[in-house]
């Protein structure tokens, strides 16, 4: 089973692939932070490649902004040698 969740913060907004195909996806990031402390009592922060499809790219645009905390649900998958999550389920984890 492959699934993946994450929560995080946008880091980069979902930009629209230009490429020759008839698929309709975006990519964007989310940083999220370790659970662990390092040796030296920081906590490590990782920047995700995170990849969407059309509606919920929109969405992401319509919703939110840079630093919102949200939470993606997803799988991983390997594109041209590097990880990526294909997120399938986002929410909003910021009060109203």
């Amino acid at each position: 089973m492959n699934v993946v969740q994450t929560v995080g913060y946008l880091h980069r907004l979902p930009e629209k692939a230009v490429n020759n195909t008839v698929q309709n996806y975006a990519d964007f990031e989310l940083e999220v932070t370790s659970n662990f402390r390092q040796s030296d009592g920081t906590f490590l922060n990782t920047i995700l490649p995170m990849r969407i499809w059309k509606g919920g790219c929109l969405e992401i645009l319509d919703h939110a902004k840079i630093n919102d905390i949200m939470s993606v649900k997803g799988r991983l998958e390997f594109i041209n040698g590097e990880m990526m999550i294909i997120a399938e389920h986002i929410e909003y984890l910021r009060p109203k």
